[in-house]
């Protein structure tokens, strides 16, 4: 940790004292106190609690516990009843999730729509931009500019071309631009100052997609690959637009093979490939489902031994947290059945049904990973993919958001949201 100014005599602290801290760059766990401004909820650092005139207030013993920085999901659809693509979605029922997911560990994460309407889209964003709630750090819309062959879940009806203008020049009148994709993203380009979209997934190999690629990613918005019958070719062209992701790994892309690859060995993409003229190219990061249905183990194994970028997600819907029996996904039904969820009276999988928390610890056993690799997954890498510096790290200055666990079973024993701890396991 780098040190910081001393804090003003007499300010409250707390300290998390003896705790298993996961160290990403060396991938071991180190003993070491956390110290918390109670009045800020950032991580602060030992000199300057040893800089004020008063010693912690409040001392936690976290002995033979892991202290990672919260957990990120940044692909859920729902959870505990709530479908964030519900016409009827408020601010409270958002709260209701970000309240129930501390449980799970996770403390940020992006809720996410399935492919809409224009006017389901219009009347649900302005919820998300008007929101005050710190576990969300914005919308990641799936959909709608996807390969209708590999629309999964997604209502045909609202699957859309981008017709994004293809060539070269970018209308910098940005209601053209709202009309050209029929206002469907229209408070990403209509310039308001906060736009709640800052992921989307997309199918590259769609005319007008890669303009559009470039776009979003000057207005700051991370675009994903998925949804796609892209090939290798084509997911390189969308890389050098500027894509950075694979949306769930393996689910609804092309299949692998030896002379079709597709997507998939992007993730194993050295630096410089010699298949594009292009100088210098960043190998994406995929995110993956790790509750043993949506990837056999073996797919995640593999997955991992080629690239360490992965990031876990849950892809969960609003079934999440609840029995068994007949949900909604959208305007779709949806039937959950232990860790399952298909489209009623269908083999189509509609999302899972999984913890976060859980995925870790399959992850970890089906990878093979450490446990420091399997909490950079739902920590660091994420946060480094969307650009949040404040949370995914342990640093000076970054926010409080904690998660206790087991060392051994990695169970979520406490959790704790801008310094105040929200969740204890009983």
């Amino acid at each position: 940790m780098s040190s910081a100014p001393p804090l003003p005599p007499g300010t409250c602290t707390t300290r998390l004292a003896n705790c298993l801290v996961p160290c990403f760059s060396s991938n071991a766990l180190k003993v070491q106190d956390i110290y918390i401004d109670d009045n800020t909820g950032l991580i602060t650092s030992p000199t300057s609690v040893r800089g004020t005139s008063t010693s912690p207030t409040t001392t936690i013993d976290c002995t033979d516990s892991i202290v990672s920085p919260g957990f990120i999901d940044i692909q859920l659809n729902g959870a505990y009843g709530v479908d964030f693509s519900s016409p009827v979605l408020t601010p409270t029922s958002i709260n209701h999730v970000s309240t129930s997911l501390l449980s799970t560990g996770v403390t940020s994460y992006c809720p996410t729509l399935v492919s809409l309407s224009a006017p389901q889209y219009a009347a649900i964003l302005p919820t998300f931009e008007a929101l005050v709630d710190p576990s969300v750090l914005g919308v990641h819309a799936e959909g709608p500019f996807f390969n209708t062959k590999m629309r999964g879940a997604h209502l045909p009806a609202n699957i859309l071309d981008p017709c994004f203008p293809s060539d070269d020049s970018v209308p910098s009148d940005a209601s053209s631009v709202v009309d050209s994709v029929g206002s469907i993203f229209e408070s990403i380009y209509s310039s308001k100052p906060r736009s709640p979209i800052i992921l989307t997934t997309l199918a590259p190999e769609l005319h007008g997609s890669l303009p559009l690629i470039e776009h979003l990613t000057s207005l700051g918005v991370t675009v994903s690959m998925g949804h796609t019958a892209a090939t290798y070719e084509q997911g390189l062209a969308g890389i050098d637009s500027g894509a950075t992701l694979l949306t769930h790994l393996y689910n609804q892309m092309t299949p692998f093979h030896h002379r079709n690859p597709g997507l998939i060995p992007l993730i194993a993409l050295p630096p410089n490939d010699n298949l594009s003229s292009v100088n210098a190219r960043t190998p994406p990061y995929y995110s993956i489902i790790s509750d043993g249905i949506h990837c056999a183990p073996p797919s995640v194994r593999m997955a991992w031994a080629m690239s360490k970028k992965a990031i876990l997600v849950t892809d969960a819907m609003a079934a999440m947290g609840l029995p068994d029996g007949d949900h909604k996904l959208g305007s779709m039904s949806v039937t959950k059945k232990g860790i399952a969820a298909h489209l009623t009276n269908t083999a189509t999988l509609a999302g899972s049904v999984v913890s976060l928390d859980f995925c870790v610890r399959q992850f970890r056993d089906f990878s093979g990973c450490s446990v420091v690799e399997a909490l950079q997954v739902v920590t660091k890498n994420p946060a480094d993919l969307l650009n949040q510096k404040s949370i995914g790290n342990l640093d000076v200055g970054s926010k409080a958001d904690l998660v206790r666990l087991d060392k051994d079973s990695l169970e979520v024993l406490q959790t704790f949201k801008m310094g105040k701890s929200v969740y204890e396991r009983e």
